[in-house]
């Protein structure tokens, strides 16, 4: 049914499009605009056009946090308001709990709950589903020890602890370092780790793995080495040689797959008809873009719920959109939301590993 409206839907997008996470931020900037493009050129949420708002973080928490509030003080009513990866998300969700607005993030962190951020919804997997991923993939090849590097930031240590606490429950021991942000040569961290003699690494949480997998090569390190989900989405993996790459898997889901009969549906086409406009080549894979993507398909889905435009409305309706059912554009999971969790059901059995390497089309492939 069509509806007629006067005004905008108006979405505020705190992104990040310049600083050392850019390369991950711009690809994440093109979801939410591609989205944007796809539901207007369908006649807008409710008739209401979308009017998107980009505000670069440059990466930096602390900038994310002061221009949020800028911008939540200027008399703009805002309908959404997201942003993107951890750090940034983790620092924005005490402001996003202040407004009336519906909110998005890309991954849950273990503190990002519904009674914290009672307003806010996520549409990448949260990182129990992604380090649960990781843990079933050791469970399966027998590792008795697994060696944990992340990054040493606020979300490079969440992610580790819901690791290792996964870990724990199997029964696999874990040893762990922290790159600090802005590392060149992590090789003396990765020695510091190998002492440990791990039978595995894994390369946890985004921006690690051009930090690791050089220092690995120059060490001459065969262990095997698995990327987790934030890790694969985040990295250029056409810039490192063949043979840096040896040993190195990418935990992933089906979806990122080429050929995936996942990404044959009218909804997937929709997609990659839309994020291919804004950039030819897919350097960080499909899947980043994919995230933000759904963040204004699932305001839609909780829009025409309510069938209201308002912040408090659409929050109250997306937490009884359980499932994608009577949604035709949605490309995201079948599960969707509930009052008590806010994060879209990806499953950790679905979870597979590619070898890490250039994709094709920003796919992984199987070989």
């Amino acid at each position: 049914m069509a509806h007629t409206a006067t005004g905008t839907f108006n979405v505020l997008y705190l992104g990040i499009e310049s600083g050392p996470l850019a390369s991950v931020g711009v690809p994440l900037i093109h979801g939410v605009e591609a989205a944007a493009n796809a539901i207007n050129a369908s006649g807008g949420i409710r008739g209401h056009k979308i009017k998107l708002t980009i505000v670069d973080t440059q990466g930096n928490p602390a900038t994310a946090v002061q221009l949020a509030q800028q911008y939540f003080t200027k008399g703009a009513k805002w309908n959404v308001a997201a942003t993107d990866l951890n750090a940034i998300s983790q620092a924005l969700s005490p402001v996003f709990a202040t407004q009336k607005v519906l909110a998005f993030g890309d991954v849950a962190a273990t503190t990002q709950t519904v009674t914290s951020v009672p307003n806010e919804f996520f549409t990448g997997p949260p990182q129990t589903v992604i380090e649960g991923g990781v843990v079933q993939i050791a469970k399966k090849r027998g590792y008795r020890s697994v060696g944990l590097i992340a990054i040493d930031s606020a979300s490079g240590h969440t992610n580790v602890a819901t690791a290792e606490q996964d870990y724990s429950k199997l029964g696999i021991k874990t040893s762990v370092v922290y790159v600090p942000a802005g590392t060149v040569d992590s090789t003396p961290q990765l020695q510091q780790l190998m002492a440990n003699k791990p039978q595995a690494l894994e390369l946890v949480g985004a921006g690690i793995a051009p930090l690791v997998i050089p220092a690995r090569a120059k060490l001459g390190l065969n262990v095997p080495t698995i990327c987790d989900d934030g890790c694969g989405g985040s990295a250029d993996w056409s810039s490192f040689a063949p043979d840096q790459l040896h040993s190195v898997v990418v935990s992933t889901l089906p979806e990122y797959v080429f050929n995936n009969p996942a990404t044959k549906t009218p909804a997937f086409k929709t997609f990659l008809k839309y994020i291919n406009r804004l950039e030819h080549t897919h350097p960080t894979g499909i899947e980043t873009p994919l995230s933000t993507y759904l963040m204004l398909f699932a305001a839609q889905a909780a829009a025409n719920t309510c069938k209201c435009v308002s912040g408090p409305g659409m929050v109250k309706a997306l937490a009884t959109v359980k499932n994608s059912n009577a949604l035709p554009d949605w490309v995201g999971p079948t599960n969707m939301y509930s009052s008590r969790d806010h994060s879209l059901g990806w499953s950790i059995k679905s979870y597979i590993t590619v070898p890490a390497g250039a994709q094709h089309n920003g796919f992984w492939v199987k070989l």
